[in-house]
């Protein structure tokens, strides 16, 4: 964690207190000025007693009961996210639905009564630890986030079998800002969210449950901030910005003041972006950029269209697989893109095939484990080796669809040359000849390494577009993991080495009269994206809730001012010269 002291607050009859910076990972936009309210603080008591063997059945149908009362629970409320929020949020509470009448489950907490002759909520508690530990210590991170997921419904059940019916927090003081060590989904939708004005997090991430629906309730989020439930106290003053992941605690008045300004004008600004969602993103001078949306599911192709995007730069089908047992069949794959292509109604869906490795192993493949997964056996990579059947699986998938839709196309991740690439595209166009495809897809590479940077013309001799992934470019290119908090300022896509990789990658898409894309988060901030149109970016792939701010930047943005700044970019020695020159 970052602490930052800056001014002195002076309060009647206190010591002087000093303001504090506290910085964590941005995970919901937004800025927001509240009171703190501390929650999470203290467990709940679990009782744990013994219990004679004559009674251990007797255990077991209380358990019965609030499996069955949680599920009922959750029924209820999915029905009402659906008709709030939509499907897609809707869908985040499967998993727990899943695991309640998972049979594996619930026997696991049996033996627990039966063997060691406790309670049930005992049971309970020492079943969903045992799951959240195993979670926890997984190399993979959606894993590792799934393991809120488990504790969440761990709360639930064992609120069941107490029959405490009470909803936590369901009156908060007005502009109250949660601290939390975490924050369950299941607590948020029961929250008295009319009176919630920001969160900040000890524990989560950016794919946490609690994360995605904080976004789609539009409430400003900050996770990653240790210690923030000690360092914080209850009633203090927050300025929470969800876009920096900055909190300020007990600010001077002047800051405040300030800030309560910054406010006023974003949330100006928000609802001018929204009103101009419907317009071209083209700047000033007349250069046009497409503005696509990046999914993890089929459904959210629907926000593309919603957000008047030109299509989907970035389908991450591995998040539709990560938590399954088994590896997905081609009726599973070609159910989720056959929506995602219907919703779409003919603008473009690239679909990126099966990124697995590194932090993304699923269940199915959980025998195999690497010493150092970054850099083992990872995309494209394990898709031609290890993972060849699953890859050809998909590829048959997609192919199906696109004999039906002719905008969806095949993006190749991690690729390190034009030898695998061409490997692959080899793979794919046999298996085109195979279903008698008059045409295969567009084939395109994610352009993510070193490797792939100093091959690209190489690539683009082969390739008939590439996109480049900034979240994983960066990584390697400074040598520091993205997940790590204590690296998070050196990590950064402005960096002068990082900046340099995507200009080299946009000459050479230029050259060949090849389309070159960024559909890493970067393209979702407007600064950054201002940037990366004057280094020759034309093409932007984000979250389509970001996408209103990134439109707006773009038609109040001159494309040649644009490369004038991206020059001067070029020619810094550091991140920090690169954010100072393109926010002042």
């Amino acid at each position: 964690m970052d602490i930052r002291p800056s001014h002195h607050r002076v309060v009647a009859g206190d010591e002087p207190r000093k303001m504090l910076e506290l910085r964590g990972r941005p995970v919901s936009p937004g800025l927001t000025r509240g009171r703190a309210y501390i929650i999470g603080g203290d467990r709940m008591a679990v009782p744990h007693y013994r219990v004679a063997a004559t009674v251990t059945a007797e255990e077991r149908r209380r358990l019965e009961s609030a499996l069955q009362s949680g599920a009922e629970d959750l029924a209820r409320l999915q029905e009402r996210v659906q008709a709030e929020l939509g499907r897609p949020e809707a869908e985040i509470f499967d998993a727990h639905r899943a695991l309640l009448s998972d049979e594996q489950f619930r026997e696991r907490i049996c033996a627990h009564i039966d063997q060691q002759q406790v309670n049930a909520e005992w049971a309970v508690e020492t079943t969903v630890k045992d799951i959240a530990d195993s979670l926890e210590s997984a190399d993979n991170e959606y894993l590792r986030e799934r393991a809120a997921d488990v504790r969440d419904l761990g709360h639930r059940v064992l609120r069941h079998l107490s029959d405490d019916e009470r909803r936590p927090h369901a009156y908060l003081p007005a502009d109250s800002i949660l601290v939390a060590r975490e924050l369950f989904p299941l607590d948020l939708m029961e929250i008295d969210r009319a009176h919630l004005a920001g969160i900040v997090t000890e524990r989560g991430g950016a794919t946490g449950h609690a994360a995605i629906l904080a976004r789609a309730l539009a409430i400003p989020a900050i996770t990653g901030v240790a210690d923030a439930t000690s360092v914080i106290s209850p009633g203090a003053e927050l300025l929470v910005d969800g876009g920096s992941g900055v909190v300020t605690v007990d600010p001077p008045t002047d800051e405040a003041e300030r800030f309560s300004s910054k406010v006023q004008r974003y949330d100006q600004g928000q609802a001018a972006a929204e009103a101009d969602e419907g317009l071209v993103a083209e700047t000033l001078d007349g250069a046009t950029v497409g503005l696509y949306a990046n999914i993890a599911r089929g459904t959210e192709a629907q926000d593309a269209v919603d957000h008047r995007l030109d299509g989907v730069g970035l389908f991450r089908t591995e998040y539709l697989f990560l938590n399954e047992p088994d590896a997905p069949s081609f009726e599973k794959h070609r159910a989720a893109y056959e929506d995602a292509a219907r919703r779409l109604d003919g603008r473009p869906l690239v679909i990126r095939t099966l990124d697995l490795g590194g932090d993304k192993f699923p269940r199915f493949l959980d025998s195999h484990r690497e010493e150092n997964p970054m850099l083992g056996l990872r995309g494209l990579r394990f898709s031609l080796t290890e993972g060849r059947t699953l890859f050809e699986t998909q590829i048959q998938a997609i192919l199906a669809v696109a004999a039906s839709h002719r905008e969806v196309r095949i993006l190749l991740p991690m690729v390190l040359g034009a030898a695998d690439f061409g490997a692959a595209r080899s793979i794919i166009e046999k298996l085109a000849r195979d279903e008698h495809l008059r045409e295969r897809p567009k084939i395109g590479a994610m352009i993510e390494t070193p490797a792939a940077v100093l091959t690209i013309h190489d690539i683009l001799d082969v390739a008939d577009f590439a996109s480049i992934g900034t979240n994983d470019l960066t990584q390697f290119i400074l040598a520091a993991d993205r997940n790590a908090f204590d690296v998070i300022e050196h990590h950064t896509v402005l960096h002068p080495a990082v900046l340099r990789a995507i200009k080299l990658v946009a000459e050479a898409g230029e050259k060949a009269g090849k389309a070159i894309s960024v559909c890493g988060e970067a393209a979702a901030n407007p600064a950054v994206a201002g940037l990366l149109i004057g280094l020759g970016i034309r093409q932007l792939s984000m979250s389509p809730a970001a996408s209103a701010w990134v439109r707006q930047r773009i038609r109040t943005l001159d494309s040649r001012e644009a490369e004038t700044l991206a020059e001067r970019a070029l020619k810094c020695t550091d991140a920090e010269l690169v954010r100072m020159a393109i926010w002042n």
